[in-house]
């Protein structure tokens, strides 16, 4: 198997971890903080991973520097005490299908911020695709009748934006540490700091966790931040940070599909055709090599 094709299927793994995100977050959102559950759950991650992790630094000989401690506190910051900070408060207050679909737009930010700062080359159908997936969303936020739950839609978004940056700064040393490595102590320099936060505000982080909720909480600690985020970081150190990032232009339909499904959502006819924009262009970026192919032949005499 080569490492486009191992990267795809990390990729596929990606998607369909994070597709239960909204989906299980949901049922316990209004009974747990949004700031307590992103908590357990990265500890919970962070744990999974921590043995996995010291057993390669063993392996590849790795030593932490207070530089390198830094670096995880930054990480960290971005990907899980701001971007699950936000996301999961957006959940609690839009629908889990909207947030699925805005959070899954943090690609658009990704592709500019990777040629701008990681120098990698996007070919014209990824930019095409992230221009019709800003369509989508346009259509999501439907600025001609603002929604009552418009509040969430800019959580969801500043979300998005700050997991982009999250990973930018992972893609700078994945190469160095590894997805599990980088994964896990990213999970704890956040935790950390979401930690502190939470001591200051005096936010509950237990508070309306029962054993009913356990299962779910259990869910999204070991299934989706995990075994979701390893594959994902994987997948960057096999292709690429734009590549890695589709795994969010797939989640949108099977998280929207699954949410209709279970949770019985309704989206309304301007959001229908924002959803749909994001799943064709995911389709066309899925297929870019084929585009690029017919393209050049096309040019060909």
């Amino acid at each position: 198997m080569t490492n486009t094709q191992k990267g795809a299927l990390c990729v596929g793994v990606t998607a369909l971890s994070f597709s239960t995100m909204e989906l299980v977050s949901k049922t316990i959102t209004e009974t747990v903080s949004p700031l307590g559950l992103t908590l357990i759950r990265f500890a919970i991650g962070t744990l999974m991973l921590l043995p996995f992790a010291i057993a390669e630094m063993k392996r590849k000989k790795l030593r932490i520097t207070w530089k390198d401690c830094l670096f995880f506190l930054c990480a960290g910051f971005f990907g899980v005490t701001l971007s699950m900070s936000l996301f999961q408060t957006a959940i609690l207050r839009t629908s889990a299908s909207m947030v699925a679909v805005i959070f899954s737009m943090n690609a658009l930010f990704t592709a500019p911020l990777a040629v701008l700062f990681l120098k990698e080359k996007v070919s014209w159908v990824k930019w095409a695709g992230l221009a019709v997936s800003l369509v989508g969303v346009a259509f999501i936020f439907n600025p001609f009748r603002i929604a009552p739950d418009i509040g969430g839609m800019l959580y969801a978004l500043g979300a998005a934006v700050a997991f982009s940056v999250y990973t930018i700064l992972s893609r700078r040393r994945i190469f160095y540490f590894g997805g599990m490595v980088l994964s896990t102590f990213s999970f704890a320099g956040g935790s950390l700091l979401l930690l502190i936060w939470i001591l200051i505000t005096g936010t509950p982080i237990i508070g309306g966790l029962t054993v009913a909720s356990l299962p779910q909480v259990l869910w999204l600690g070991l299934v989706v931040t995990g075994l979701g985020y390893l594959a994902y970081f994987t997948a960057i150190k096999l292709t690429s940070a734009v590549t890695a990032s589709m795994a969010f232009c797939i989640k949108p339909a099977l998280a929207t599909l699954l949410n209709i499904l279970i949770l019985r959502e309704r989206l309304s006819i301007a959001a229908i055709i924002g959803v749909t924009l994001i799943i064709l262009a995911s389709i066309a970026q899925m297929a870019e090599g084929k585009l690029l192919k017919i393209g050049k032949e096309t040019q060909s005499p």
